[in-house]
């Protein structure tokens, strides 16, 4: 048979097997209307579509595809897209290896981020159940080139919408997945795999599940009754919730004697003028940290100590932080 005709799909359905004693291994056809396009016949039968061109002298070949996956037609919108870029003087076949080179999401997760993330970060198992749940089956195929803002953004709407199985997540739960991928993209961008972080540009919701409810002095009793029933309890469990309540806190922060003022507060302490023997602690919250804190250690008696001292206090914003 001639090996160059104008292919038709049934034409590529009716050619004929290789020769089974041919000693190629594949029959090629060639397209007289499409310069470049070949399809090859195995000896099993199975075709498939082949470009050929030289590019500065070395001959070139990309595969694109098996028929009937791949037609006629889509065959040759591909050459045609691939001579165009010769026409520019780019090699398809060298910017096609270029592209595989480059990793996906997944592979740049798990074989790139999450190696380095385990040096630098303590809660880097919770990166890889963010990544896993709600990342990865969404853009883990992706090549890393290929992210664009709108993925990042629909994996932003999907989690912020509820579904039949859930409810919509919380603000604080989708920032931290976003935060996952606009770290990723920090890092894709120092390796020079991408020129820009696309996640970058999404935008961090506001989160509006703070907590604003304390303790008052009858639950804050009651709690710790519990805790003093519950005697297998690791006494630095026992102690810690009281060390951290919003009871104990704002008692004594009502307890600043004037004129001085508290200027901050976090659940680890605050910041005041004042001295320790200007601050009230006689509250009853106060007192029942002391009754426990007695039965921890029989010497305890002072419930609050001077952490550091600020030399030259000027500001803060919202989330500052001190030193001495």
């Amino acid at each position: 048979m001639s090996k160059k005709f104008n292919p038709t799909n049934d034409r590529i359905r009716s050619l004929p097997a290789n020769d089974k004693s041919s000693s190629s291994t594949e029959l090629e056809v060639t397209d007289t209307e499409l310069t470049g396009l070949k399809c090859l016949s195995g000896k099993s039968g199975n075709k498939r579509f082949l470009l050929r061109y030289t590019f500065n002298g070395r001959k070139r070949s990309i595969n694109l595809g098996r028929f009937p996956d791949i037609d006629v037609a889509a065959a040759r919108k591909a050459i045609r897209s691939y001579r165009a870029m010769l026409a520019k003087g780019r090699d398809p076949k060298g910017e096609q290896e270029v592209q595989q080179q480059i990793p996906t999401v997944s592979e740049f997760f798990w074989h790139t981020f999450l190696p380095l993330q385990k040096k630098h970060k303590k809660t880097w198992k919770s990166d890889i159940e963010r990544f896993k749940l709600h990342i990865e089956p969404l853009i883990g195929h992706l090549r890393y080139t290929d992210l664009k803002t709108t993925h990042v953004q629909q994996i932003q709407l999907k989690l912020n919408e509820p579904t039949k199985d859930r409810p919509a997540y919380a603000n604080a739960t989708c920032n931290r997945v976003l935060a996952v991928l606009k770290s990723m993209g920090q890092f894709a961008v120092r390796f020079d795999i991408v020129p820009v972080n696309e996640a970058m540009k999404i935008k961090l919701l506001k989160e509006d599940n703070v907590r604003t409810r304390f303790l008052d002095a009858g639950k804050m009793k009651a709690l710790i009754r519990e805790a003093l029933a519950y005697k297998r309890t690791p006494k630095s469990m026992r102690l810690s919730p009281f060390r951290r309540s919003g009871t104990r806190n704002s008692e004594m922060l009502n307890g600043i004697e004037e004129p001085y003022r508290a200027v901050s507060v976090t659940t680890d302490g605050f910041l005041t003028n004042a001295p320790l023997n200007r601050i009230r602690m006689d509250g009853p919250a106060c007192q029942y940290f002391r009754e426990l804190y007695r039965h921890i250690d029989t010497q305890g008696e002072d419930i609050l100590e001077k952490k550091s001292r600020l030399s030259d206090y000027r500001g803060q914003n919202s989330l500052a932080g001190y030193s001495s």
